[in-house]
């Protein structure tokens, strides 16, 4: 009886070592595999969304560098108490952002409430309020002539110094007819970014 007795004592001795390692062995992947790992989960999750974040914030720069486009720029009149004879919608700049050392577009879109059968076109460019360009052109050489009463469009290109620097330039184009009548003058401001700026003096 007493050596039954013994065996039913250290069966029992066993049984419980062997809850009590069950027990310590759920504590310790409870530790290292249960919520413990959810937090290191977490931690390595908050790097990897910043990393993806900024990937996307690079291509997306990368594409409006590589994938030229136009834009729709403000404008006004120069003199905005004047009724000038053609009024003027819109101006576009085409590719945008510019480019130094490459054609950029300007198209200017107008009505006008006479045929027009030619004309002038003057253009002048301020850097930062000084002077720096001008030129007069054929108005016929931007746009078919004769113009006739309605809408019509005029397209100006100009290739610009690779050297030329950066900062805000203001354009002033003026449309005059055959007897250099002023028909129409308007501003509108364009930038170049140092990083053309730098670009340009590399390629010169």
């Amino acid at each position: 009886m007493n050596f039954g007795s013994d065996q039913c004592r250290r069966a029992r001795e066993i049984g419980t070592g062997e809850m009590e390692g069950a027990k310590s062995t759920r504590n310790w992947n409870r530790r290292n595999g249960g919520s413990g790992g959810d937090e290191t989960m977490k931690r390595l999750k908050i790097p990897m969304e910043g990393i993806r974040r900024r990937l996307f914030i690079v291509l997306l720069y990368s594409l409006s560098v590589i994938v030229p486009s136009v834009y729709a720029t403000d404008f006004n009149y120069c003199n905005k108490k004047k009724d000038y004879a053609v009024q003027v919608s819109g101006v576009v700049i085409s590719p945008y952002p510019i480019t130094k050392g490459q054609v950029t577009s300007f198209t200017i879109s107008a009505f006008t409430d006479k045929p027009l059968s030619g004309g002038n076109v003057v253009i002048d460019v301020a850097y930062f309020g000084f002077h720096v360009y001008s030129q007069t052109g054929d108005l016929c050489a931007d746009t078919s002539c004769p113009i006739s009463v309605g809408e019509f469009s005029v397209s100006y290109s100009q290739l610009l110094p690779a050297i030329a620097p950066p900062g805000s330039y203001t354009l002033t184009l003026k449309m005059q007819d055959g007897d250099k009548k002023e028909l129409t003058c308007i501003k509108f401001d364009f930038s170049i970014g140092f990083f053309d700026y730098a670009r340009g003096l590399a390629d010169s």
